[in-house]
């Protein structure tokens, strides 16, 4: 009709309530069979039907590891209990090694036995211009170790310092029980039941001879006295004191 206001009409389609619960069904069965178990536990422990330690105790868990499921859990997106892959962001690039860099490293090892990677990376680098890392060095050299010279411990040093220690045992076992002119001397505390002791006392390394006397105190005037006595008793013998 001319002139007349009508009102428009339109036609929508909304989707029932049970069209999310497929999509989530569907999601769930595209899920690893570990986040169907941490689904599952959640469920349960949503339900209100079993405990914590309940749901724990099925699904052999710690309370922690629950914890840790349900604080990673979305709701709206259950993807989220899938692990993350725990491969770092930015990987170091592997170094390729080509033929004739493997083969300089064997030849100065051939020609010097006794180099370490260190040494042989600083060689690379100042006379071919190489420039290669000590680990790839490393591993060149075991990569080819059956073909490369085998290097025998230096056993000459370590037998030289046997022969010294044999000696410094049959000096001091030759000078026991001669007097010395050093002494090592040391101060100990004993606690004993009503009073307290102050022992102080010398040792000659040598020829193992002990000088102890107790004091009451330790003051300097003991220490003195102390001294004053052991040297009376080694024969005014005593140039160099040891003391801690």
């Amino acid at each position: 009709m001319k002139g007349s206001i009508g009102t428009a009409t339109y036609l929508s389609y909304t989707r029932p309530y049970w069209g999310k619960s497929i999509a989530k069904l569907n999601y769930i069965d595209k899920l690893s069979p570990e986040a169907k178990v941490k689904y599952k536990a959640i469920n349960l422990y949503s339900s209100g039907d079993y405990s914590l330690g309940q749901i724990c105790e099925i699904f052999e868990i710690n309370r922690s590891t629950f914890y840790r499921w349900r604080k990673k859990y979305i709701p709206s997106r259950i993807q989220s209990l899938e692990d993350r892959s725990r491969r770092p962001h930015k990987v170091r690039s592997k170094v390729v090694r080509n033929h004739p860099v493997e083969q300089q490293v064997c030849q100065i090892r051939r020609k010097y036995p006794y180099f370490g990677k260190e040494k042989i990376k600083r060689i690379l680098e100042r006379d071919y211009g190489i420039n290669i890392s000590v680990s790839s060095v490393g591993r060149i050299l075991t990569q080819y170790r059956s073909i490369l010279p085998k290097v025998k411990m230096q056993t000459k040093r370590i037998k030289t310092l046997k022969k010294k220690r044999t000696r410094l045992a049959q000096v001091k076992k030759d000078m026991k029980g001669i007097i010395s002119e050093w002494l090592q001397i040391d101060t100990v505390e004993l606690n004993l039941r009503f009073t307290k002791i102050f022992l102080f006392s010398a040792v000659d390394p040598l020829s193992r001879l002990y000088y102890v006397r107790a004091y009451q105190k330790a003051t300097s005037l003991n220490a003195r006295d102390f001294l004053f006595r052991l040297t009376y008793l080694h024969d005014d013998r005593i140039k160099y004191l040891q003391i801690d």
